[in-house]
């Protein structure tokens, strides 16, 4: 099994297909092989071109993927328009954000505070004499302006079999179309409406006290809307074929690409359902009985574990730390739920922990990685290996001595050590030991831990490392404190968080600072 799919469609269709042509409209990207189609990014069966009208995220794309070409055309109906560039560059739109609507949700309106309104030349999305080739799959994010982008796509939306779009359902920027407005399109150019995925939304401020952290958001805002060509349409056996492919590899939808094969043997009188259906279900069986939890890390699985994990990789992928195609250890992984972060980058990742329990669920998710017992209280004396990167998330107030733990991790780290931990809220030098439950797999494997201050961390860290940072942002999470200069703000863990970057060379990064900060924003 690779990268939570059985198998990937190639294996029974490879030789049948060319390789996927795929169009991607703001194409910014947040890391290595963190696009929607990077499952086929991996083969040669997956062709790019993509477009970034922010110069510099283009030629980062170029780099990235120089197998493929990024262009810094902003795309539209062909004429002139504004272009607003936002503070987080990903929000950044020709439609001007609604601040008002947006200031009525927690940790939203601070995220699209434009900082340059310029005049771009916009490009018909069928008059790009680039493309040179058929269009099978076309992904837009274009934060507003897709509607107008596929009213000049004609041809292109003609050729597509499976479309990536995202949308909205509230007008976050002013005068922009809405789901309703792109699905009326979709359907008049004979695609169906498939399902949703990367469903999103933000809490409202109604209130502002302990009591609005327990409150689960509400309000849907956005969501990527996947359509596909209406399979009743006279498609070609080929355009079939690559359209179960990236129903099975990208979106998992396992039984409308059966359905889709089975269009295909009516078409050439193959048996290429049957193949499919005698390959999978085994598979899926296999995998489900992987997947049983063991009963005493349900709570790795959450709600609230699995929301905070989320937060934290989203900040970190905010920071714009070199993390791709980096070798990495992970400590402390519990059940892996953050190696996936580091394996879609790239990179060759060493996964860790101390419970038996943790590392067989950990070997059953990554059956192809590194995955080691380590017990940090217990550092072995030799580890006979180095790594660029060292993630060390959640792990250090479960500690009975930090310090030894910090000056281990040290040892083995090359580059930048990622440390995320509780910590106590006054400014001392201490680690305040505190006892936890042994037998919540989520807490201490001696039955103590600590909430060191930052100070303390950063001190201990400073003397390990050459260069030591905080980060100006702390993840969108109650956690998380943003101001450090009065009393311990409350929250419904009572847990206080903070994350520290160490490295061995000096970092040039505007969103870390050299000292402890008492004021943070939000990613």
């Amino acid at each position: 099994m690779n990268d939570g799919k059985p198998f990937s469609l190639l294996e029974l269709i490879g030789e049948l297909i060319s390789p996927i042509n795929v169009v991607d409209i703001g194409a910014m990207s947040f890391g290595f092989q963190t696009e929607p189609y990077s499952a086929l990014q991996k083969s040669e069966k997956c062709k790019v071109i993509g477009f970034e009208p922010i110069v510099e995220e283009c030629e980062k794309l170029n780099q990235l993927y120089k197998q493929d070409l990024f262009l810094p055309y902003c795309l539209g109906d062909g004429t002139t328009k504004k272009f607003h560039t936002t503070n987080s560059l990903m929000t950044s739109s020709l439609y001007p954000p609604d601040s008002e609507l947006m200031g009525k949700f927690e940790n939203l309106s601070e995220l699209v505070e434009v900082v340059e309104t310029k005049t771009l030349k916009t490009h018909r999305l069928d008059d790009i004499k680039e493309i040179v080739v058929d269009i099978d799959y076309i992904k837009n994010d274009t934060q507003g302006a897709e509607l107008e982008i596929f009213k000049h796509a004609k041809k292109a939306l003609a050729s597509a079999v499976l479309v990536h779009c995202e949308v909205e359902f509230l007008p976050i920027y002013k005068e922009q179309p809405l789901f309703a407005d792109i699905d009326d399109l979709m359907r008049e150019g004979g695609f169906v409406f498939h399902k949703f995925v990367n469903m999103s939304g933000r809490r409202f401020k109604t209130f502002q006290n302990e009591t609005a952290n327990s409150v689960k958001e509400s309000q849907l805002l956005w969501a990527d809307a996947i359509y596909i060509k209406n399979v009743n349409a006279e498609l070609s056996g080929e355009k079939l074929l690559k359209l179960a492919l990236l129903l099975h590899d990208v979106y998992s939808s396992f039984d409308l690409c059966h359905h889709v094969l089975k269009q295909y043997d009516g078409l050439r009188g193959t048996t290429l359902a049957n193949d499919y259906e005698e390959r999978l279900l085994p598979t899926l069986k296999m995998q489900d009985e992987l997947e049983k939890p063991v009963e005493q890390i349900t709570s790795f699985q959450s709600t609230h574990y699995m929301r905070h994990n989320q937060r934290r990789q989203e900040h970190l992928a905010t920071l714009g730390l070199n993390l791709s195609g980096k070798s990495v250890l992970e400590v402390g992984a519990g059940i892996g739920d953050h190696s996936s972060f580091f394996l879609d980058r790239g990179c060759k990742v060493t996964i860790t922990d101390a419970r038996d329990e943790c590392l067989e669920m950990i070997r059953r998710r990554y059956p192809h990685s590194d995955v080691r017992i380590l017990d940090l209280e217990n550092p072995p004396q030799q580890f006979k290996a180095r790594f660029d990167i060292v993630h060390c998330y959640g792990v250090l107030y479960h500690l009975s001595n930090p310090e030894k733990a910090i000056k281990f991790l040290s040892s083995l780290c090359q580059e930048t050590l990622l440390l995320e931990t509780c910590v106590s809220f006054d400014n001392s030098g201490t680690i305040n030991n505190v006892t936890e439950n042994i037998n919540d797999f989520t807490q201490s494997f001696s039955g103590t831990g600590c909430r060191p201050t930052r100070q303390w961390v950063f001190d201990q860290l400073r003397s390990c490392f050459p260069h030591v940072y905080m980060p100006t942002t702390q993840p969108c999470h109650e956690e998380f404190p943003l101001d450090w200069t009065g009393q311990s703000p409350s929250n419904i863990n009572n847990l206080h968080r903070a994350i520290f970057i160490a490295s061995r060379k000096r970092l040039w990064n505007s969103k870390l600072l050299r000292k402890i900060p008492m004021k943070q924003r939000h990613c």
